[in-house]
């Protein structure tokens, strides 16, 4: 691709415009001695691009290759700063400082040397005195005191660039001692060796963008957990370097308590906002010498300078957690969220950077153990509370086998009924519920690994497996010709949340070939109300597939009820919390009375069907049938149970329904 559509070789009058001081046409090399010249330069330049080292390294090898194949110059690499629209120096060859200072940083906005007007006017620049010319006339001194008598001035374009629409990103600059040797260059070639360049300056600017993004948070735009080690690293070194201990610092650890609990509220979004406003709080309100970084879901690094062990700590930390408490503004909305803290001192608490952190994060599981909202200081004593090794390796082992769980047909699906309230013994629908059956361990239930998989990612897989397969359990019971009932499926946060979750019930009904009235989603409340004109439109794509949509654990969240007649759903189910308090003994028993007849009326009004989880007792049963519950679903009915004793139960279901109504 041509960078340079306006130079041809026949168009003498524009380059003698240009300033340059011979015919290109008359000194170009012959076809094949420039052919053998750029397919070496071209050589060397692979080899550069291919060679392990910094970004720094990259200008170093471009600088290298310019001097190499532009003999007697003296290269410089100029970076174009669109912000604050100069160039800056980059990397040069063998230039004095005091004349690399005076190039450095040359405003594009008004006329200046040859790199500023060859980036202004998109073409090659030759000046063959700078001595004379005007346009230089702020480096003439010090470019003769350097002993630099002319210049040639390369643009360098962005590789990803079309033709004249191509960025100007830098220049390559050729410095001459010698007015003869400048004389002698050709612009084409000149031109060549500039696209080379410009390949290192591209790797140069992706390796350089590609590590600060590997040692920042993309979210808070602080140092990462990496960074943070590296820079604690080199903190300790120094002061050992020393000999002497003479300097005290702390490590601290800050969680946002509830933080996941947040997230799944009102989601991610509000809780990547939650975290760049308490980044910049936390870095507004923190010496200069103390250092800040973010690691993991909902923590933050500080390492803070000179406090004494029992002194000004305290303090410091006070400081900090009322600063977190400090309400935070989303959009004419108070959101308050308190944060715990483990500190460690250097050197008491350790004198690595790796055991002041473990022992920071120690202190830190202290903190939280306390009920969260409070800081707490390192103590040997706590090591000793720790997890030990080898409970560490059991749950590595346990969250390695979790992931081959659905490859070795190790989880499966039981199902407790859904009885009509005003008939107890008539089962009206049901709930599939997950269970890991271990090969050495036996039944794992969810409670036990669903947060594992939570935090290992696999929700999603085992939602996409756990819709799929009840999907054709159900089409199959009814292709035996047993009773026809809705069957429920939960989905979690993050798998509503996926783009792809409307397609996959899609695909599941339609592989599947059952009806979609006997299929249901359960979603918790939280989840709905996160961000509700995106998940409004997500339950009314999944509404328009004809399937049921329930409310899960209904009434507690904090969110408002007006949701409920403006959401396409059909279901609510009063969560087991509630159930739990009705009967005799009970310690909110008309409290709770009254929470679930206002519930039921509600429903009423919305047309919606209400579902109460977790009946246990008659007495309980009683009062939600009496009130207008639709389903009761619960241990005094049935437990779940493994899909081939349901179909028993659908089995005697169907056959006493048949023998009723013969």
């Amino acid at each position: 691709m041509n960078l340079y559509p306006w130079i041809h070789f026949h168009n003498l009058g524009l380059l003698s415009m240009m300033g340059l001081k011979r015919s290109l046409s008359s000194t170009a090399p012959n076809q094949p001695a420039e052919r053998r010249i750029n397919i070496r330069a071209q050589a060397r330049i692979l080899e550069a691009l291919d060679q392990e080292g910094t970004p720094e390294d990259l200008l170093q090898r471009a600088i290298e290759f310019s001097a190499e194949y532009v003999p007697h110059s003296i290269p410089t690499l100029m970076m174009r700063d669109r912000e604050a629209d100069s160039l800056t120096l980059a990397a040069s060859g063998d230039l004095p400082t005091h004349f690399t200072a005076q190039i450095n940083g040359l405003p594009l906005y008004s006329a200046g040397p040859a790199c500023v007007a060859a980036v202004r006017r998109r073409e090659p620049v030759y000046v063959p005195n700078i001595a004379e010319d005007s346009a230089s006339s702020k480096i003439h001194d010090i470019a003769l005191e350097a002993g630099m008598k002319a210049v040639w001035s390369i643009p360098l374009f962005a590789v990803r660039g079309e033709g004249q629409h191509a960025a100007t990103v830098g220049t390559l600059d050729l410095y001459f001692a010698d007015h003869k040797d400048a004389e002698r260059q050709n612009a084409n070639e000149l031109i060549e060796v500039g696209h080379l360049v410009a390949l290192i300056f591209d790797r140069y600017q992706t390796v350089k963008r590609s590590d600060r993004q590997s040692r920042l948070c993309p979210i808070t735009d602080l140092p990462n957990r990496s960074s943070f080690t590296e820079s604690l690293r080199h903190e300790v070194q120094a002061i050992q370097v020393k000999g002497t201990i003479d300097r005290r610092f702390g490590v601290a650890i800050l969680d946002v308590d509830g933080f996941k609990d947040l997230n799944d509220a009102l989601g991610f979004r509000v809780g990547d906002l939650l975290l760049r406003a308490l980044g910049e709080r936390l870095q507004s309100d923190l010496h200069t010498s103390d250092k800040l970084a973010r690691s993991g879901s909902d923590s933050f690094f500080i390492m803070f300078d000179n406090l004494a062990p029992h002194g000004d700590i305290g303090a410091f930390a006070e400081k900090i957690l009322q600063l977190v408490n400090e309400p935070y503004d989303f959009s004419g909305h108070g959101l308050y969220v308190s944060a715990s803290m483990g500190i460690s001192m250097f050197p008491w608490d350790g004198e690595d950077a790796e055991t002041l952190m473990r022992n920071a994060e120690t202190a830190l599981d202290a903190a939280k153990e306390r009920g969260g909202s409070h800081y707490q200081l390192f103590h040997p004593t706590m090591a000793e509370n720790r997890p030990t090794m080898e409970h560490w390796f059991e749950q590595t082992k346990l969250g390695s086998e979790l992931r081959e769980a659905l490859n070795r047909d190790q989880l499966e699906l039981h199902y407790q009924p859904k009885v009509d309230a005003q008939d107890g013994s008539r089962i009206a629908g049901a709930e599939a519920l997950l269970r890991w059956r271990h090969p050495e361990l036996g039944m794992i239930w969810p409670s036990q690994f669903v947060p594992l998989a939570e935090r290992m990612g696999l929700t999603v897989a085992f939602g996409e497996w756990a819709l799929q397969q009840v999907c054709e359990q159900n089409q199959a019971w009814q292709s035996e010709g047993l009773l026809a009932i809705p069957i429920s499926v939960n989905i979690s946060p993050l798998h509503f949340r996926r783009g792809n979750l409307v397609e996959t019930v899609r695909s599941s009904l339609r592989f599947s070939g059952l009806p979609p009235e006997y299929l249901e989603l359960e979603i918790v409340e939280q989840l709905i109300m996160e961000d509700s004109r995106h998940n409004h439109s997500r339950l009314q794509d999944l509404h328009n597939l004809g399937i049921g949509l329930a409310v899960d654990d209904f009434g507690t969240g904090f969110s408002s009820l007006s949701y409920l007649g403006t959401f396409p759903l059909d279901t609510i189910k009063i969560d087991r919390s509630f159930v739990s308090e009705i009967g005799e003994g009970a310690r909110r028993n008309q409290t709770t009375r009254n929470i679930i007849r206002a519930i039921l009326s509600l429903a009423r009004t919305l047309s919606l069907s209400v579902v109460a989880e977790g009946v246990e007792t008659e007495a309980q049963g009683e009062f939600l049938a009496d009130n207008g519950c639709d389903l009761l679903q619960g241990y005094y009915f049935s437990r779940p149970v493994p899909a081939q004793d349901f179909a028993e139960l659908l089995r005697r279901q169907t056959e006493h329904r048949r023998q009723h109504s013969a």
